[in-house]
């Protein structure tokens, strides 16, 4: 009996043991978290959206510049047109951020990260403001990376390199308040910023899904 008694004990105590490695989580890799993320956007070949925009002036506060019409078409063709017609025209901000909100494909999204300096074989669970995300990219916070919530795989921030700049000049986008639209998710404000610099603020009024847009909106 007393021996008996031991052999459970035992077995008890073994299995303890192997509680800590059966509860760690296990984290999808990179290249699933972003074809999961990619479905979100998929049904979408254009969006024609009107927003607000309010930019940082100087350095001083912020605001409304204009409101335009941005017409896109997957998966990386945009035309912005200034619905006050008086108004002047801005210098056009890197716009290469949403190119995540109308992904159609994930093989071809995944160069494209890299590309941007996000190390897509690095994925670890993260926290952004108390919700849980998946986090692609390196740890350290002055590396490029991409956070995914894990709930519904959207993107939510995005910290990235231009192509071509120095490094050290990193691109910053908070993704705010997503809405189901059609088929789809779109995010209805957008902050962006230049290191801890604020640069502009994308409030959306409204959203047009999968109307035609002629080639030569985007022509160059």
């Amino acid at each position: 009996m007393l021996h008996r008694a031991w052999k459970t004990m035992g077995i008890l105590a073994a299995l303890g043991l192997l509680v800590p490695c059966a509860s760690q989580a296990y984290v999808l890799p990179g290249e699933q978290i972003i074809q999961f993320m990619t479905a979100n956007f998929a049904k979408f070949d254009t969006l024609v959206i009107r927003q607000s925009v309010t930019r940082m002036q100087n350095g001083e506060s912020p605001e409304r510049v204009y409101e335009e019409v941005l017409s896109i078409k997957s998966p990386n063709l945009f035309h912005s047109s200034l619905i006050d017609s008086g108004a002047a025209q801005m210098d056009v901000e890197d716009r290469v951020f949403r190119e995540l909100l109308i992904a159609s494909s994930q093989r071809r999204l995944l160069p494209r990260l890299s590309e941007l300096g996000i190390d897509t074989q690095q994925v670890a669970y993260t926290r952004l403001e108390g919700t849980v995300a998946y986090g692609i990219g390196e740890k350290d916070p002055k590396r490029p990376k991409l956070l995914i919530e894990k709930a519904r795989v959207l993107p939510l921030l995005m910290v990235y390199q231009r192509p071509g700049q120095e490094a050290g000049g990193l691109i910053r986008v908070r993704f705010l308040d997503y809405r189901r639209v059609e088929q789809g998710w779109v995010p209805f404000e957008i902050h962006t910023f230049s290191g801890d610099q604020w640069i502009e603020k994308y409030s959306i009024h409204s959203v047009k899904v999968n109307g035609p847009l002629k080639p030569s909106l985007f022509a160059k």
